[in-house]
């Protein structure tokens, strides 16, 4: 089971938006984030996924096995190389859909077609020093093989480790917009 809620952007720094987040999760381990995230309503909230009930209003989700659902998410386009696991940019779209493709069918799902556009990069500080991410956005359809496997996959994002400003969270609007449709009634 995975679940789903809506929050109102937090009041800070771009970059510090996830630690924000974490009030959400009060009963989380330290140093883990049960969490995916991704900026909605055009920057005005917050859509939070995870495995674990966060400590707000919130809708369950449940995939389903043999269904096929449409995807977009936002991809840090970053691998690593080597035994030292420096992080290099990926600039190839082959080898970017290639990834995504192996990431799903090994976590219980069948990509049907993945579009990518939009390679650009977000501009953040860590600390005293500006950062620069390199991302793409991703659209397409994915059919379900495995159902917990799947969920284990939206809960946790993917793919890859990078997670961080919105990264990795994968959208279903077929389940996504129902459950969103909920909570507003909740909260009216």
């Amino acid at each position: 089971m995975i679940y789903l809620a809506k929050v109102p952007l937090p009041r800070c720094p771009f970059e510090q938006i996830h630690v924000a987040l974490y009030s959400y999760f009060p009963h989380a381990v330290h140093g883990e984030r049960p969490y995916v995230w991704s900026i909605a309503d055009g920057g005005a909230s917050i859509l939070m996924m995870s495995a674990m009930r966060p400590a707000t209003t919130c809708a369950e989700i449940h995939v389903e096995a043999g269904m096929t659902y449409s995807f977009d998410l936002t991809y840090k386009r970053v691998r690593n190389s080597g035994k030292d696991h420096t992080p290099v940019e990926i600039s190839s779209m082959p080898e970017l859909r290639e990834r995504i493709i192996k990431f799903v069918g090994d976590r219980g799902g069948q990509i049907g077609f993945v579009r990518l556009d939009k390679m650009r990069a977000i501009e953040c500080r860590k600390g005293e020093h500006r950062v620069r991410l390199p991302i793409v956005d991703a659209a397409g359809q994915v059919y379900v093989t495995d159902a917990e496997k799947f969920e284990a996959l939206l809960a946790g994002g993917g793919p890859g480790t990078g997670k961080a400003y919105g990264c990795g969270m994968w959208r279903l609007p077929e389940l996504f917009e129902p459950a969103l449709v909920s909570l507003t009634r909740v909260a009216a």
